[in-house]
């Protein structure tokens, strides 16, 4: 059992040990192998395409839409399509540890300049008790923003509860518990829609106009409103002048991962890992028992998005959301060839931890097995109390009410796992095994001429040569086109909707033609090397 364990939670690494002896005996395994991870990578620049016209596409349609609403007098029987709820409420919770007082004012502010802020934004400050100025920061800034907001409060997640792993999906989860004890038994609790989003994530308004609109329409159409998961695109554009070329590409590379997943809603097939922003309803997080908090869900939001999927049997209804998250590039604020040094450090430590998501391939693997006998299979589940263990033990549950959640009623499930777990390897397993895959086939290209190779050794290896080539061909059209237009289409949006400051504008406005062409190899430098291997083996 603990061998099991084992390995389900080192699986990308055990899988990189496999292929590893596997191409140095078998030559077999090496062109069937090597023509497989080709036609992944291949497909990339395709998605990325796909998804960053699609998203452009959408948000810009979004805009004028809102636009038009906004011309548009409240008393006009216009007003009266843009369907709204009184009792539908955004909780949003922003998890902060030593963050700056403001960073979180900046972030505040762009929530507050919302429409829908003072009648449906409840703001949860999820600060960290171990941080000496939580407390006065919290309270400055509640003090400030009440008057903004449908409400504003702050919770402080003890650092001593047994079995927790500190970190974001620790404090999310105490603060949830606080939002569930607070709207539990009211009768629109299954209109409370939970955001999670950083301290430093600006987020417009069309997100939540936007959510807001397809939560009334699922709910009127059909039964998906309960378990849907809203994710949205995310784009670094507020400090990308400030940042070393080398970190600005790599998190452009960040940014066309996720646009490579972007879909239309009536794709049920597709899968859409959510990237530090991403909206449920409360509803469905009660149900599957909260946000975990081991040292297996350090990947918060890849791995509550996976305890959805499978909780519903893998019938969980996911949506990429037209307006995108605004992030920052990770920065030292150093300066000169010492800041320009940390900066490349912080950014590679950023991806390290980033990498420990890597877990949650075994975590799926787990659960897959355990999808048939899924508590939500029956559309009903009682989530359980929770033990006290200690003096600051998890707080229970409050009450053992019934919550209930339905399914869709889509087919060809094993189409979509398939899917997920392609996503999966795509994410955690595919950049070392690259590696792997690339090391072996320049040693057999030295060894062609022997005459113990494989007659289809040399054409595979040909192909694959070829297969690259176009690839970087397609990459720099993809980036220099339309994800260029991505880009510069989030950044209009921003500065339209005052997240911008005027001199901050111009520097921020594209990216230069080196910044297109390191994207694959910062990919390499800062995920796909040491700290995959560092992810995948320190996990074990």
């Amino acid at each position: 059992m603990a061998i099991g364990l084992w390995l389900q939670r080192c699986t990308p690494g055990v899988s990189s040990l496999m292929v590893i002896f596997l191409v140095t005996f078998s030559e077999s395994f090496l062109i069937i192998y090597t023509l497989f991870i080709h036609l992944v990578i291949s497909a990339m620049p395709l998605r990325i395409f796909r998804g960053a016209r699609l998203a452009t596409q959408q948000m810009r349609a979004a805009l004028e839409a809102s636009q038009q609403e906004m011309d548009e007098p409240e008393n006009s029987s216009a007003s009266s399509h843009n369907p709204t709820s009184p009792g539908l409420i955004h909780v949003c919770i922003i998890p902060s540890y030593k963050e700056s007082s403001e960073t979180l004012h900046d972030t505040l502010r762009i929530l507050a300049s919302h429409r829908l802020a003072k009648s449906t934004y409840d703001v949860f400050l999820a600060m960290e008790e171990r941080d000496p100025n939580a407390i006065a920061v919290a309270e400055a800034l509640v003090s400030k923003f009440s008057p903004s907001f449908l409400d504003i409060q702050y919770c402080l997640h003890p650092s001593d509860i047994p079995g927790e792993s500190l970190g974001k999906s620790a404090n999310v989860a105490w603060t949830a518990r606080e939002v569930e004890e607070k709207y539990l038994g009211r009768p629109n609790f299954k209109d409370v829609l939970v955001t999670i989003m950083d301290s430093d994530t600006h987020l417009l308004g069309t997100y939540f106009s936007l959510i807001q609109r397809r939560h009334l329409e699922l709910r009127a159409q059909s039964d998906l409103s309960a378990t849907t998961l809203y994710c949205a695109p995310i784009v670094f554009d507020r400090n990308s002048h400030q940042v070393p070329r080398l970190v600005r590409a790599a998190d452009m590379g960040w940014s066309c991962s996720g646009l490579a997943c972007f879909k239309r809603p009536d794709d049920h097939h597709g899968i859409v890992f959510p990237t530090s922003v991403y909206t449920l309803p409360l509803s469905l997080a009660s149900a599957v028992g909260g946000w975990d908090t081991g040292p297996g869900a350090i990947g918060e939001d890849m791995h509550m998005m996976l305890k959805c999927y499978f909780a519903t049997n893998g019938h969980l209804n996911i949506e990429s959301i037209a307006s995108p998250a605004s992030m920052s590039n990770v920065t030292s604020a150093g300066t000169g060839w010492s800041g320009w040094v940390q900066d490349h450090k912080a950014r590679y430590f950023q991806g390290l931890r980033h990498m420990w998501g890597c877990l949650d391939s075994g975590y799926a693997v787990a659960r897959w097995y355990q999808m048939g006998s899924s508590p939500l299979a029956g559309n009903k589940v009682t989530r359980p109390n929770m033990e006290e263990d200690g003096k600051k033990a998890r707080r229970s549950s409050p009450g053992d009410e019934t919550v209930e959640v339905r399914a869709s009623k889509g087919g060809f499930l094993w189409l979509r796992n398939a899917v997920l777990f392609l996503r999966l390897f795509e994410a955690h397993i595919l950049p070392l095994h690259i590696s792997c895959i690339l090391v072996a086939s320049s040693y057999y290209s030295s060894h062609l001429n022997s005459s113990t190779s494989s007659p289809y050794l040399e054409t595979a290896l040909r192909i694959t040569e070829y297969a690259r080539t176009v690839n970087g061909i397609f990459m720099a059209i993809c980036l220099t086109t339309v994800y260029a237009d991505f880009h510069k289409a989030c950044v209009e949006r921003a500065v339209e909707s005052g997240g911008y400051s005027g001199h901050s504008w111009p520097a921020c406005y594209k990216y230069g033609i080196w910044d297109f062409a390191i994207v694959t190899g910062s990919g390499i430098a800062f995920l796909d090397g040491q700290s995959t291997v560092s992810g995948e083996w320190k996990a074990c």
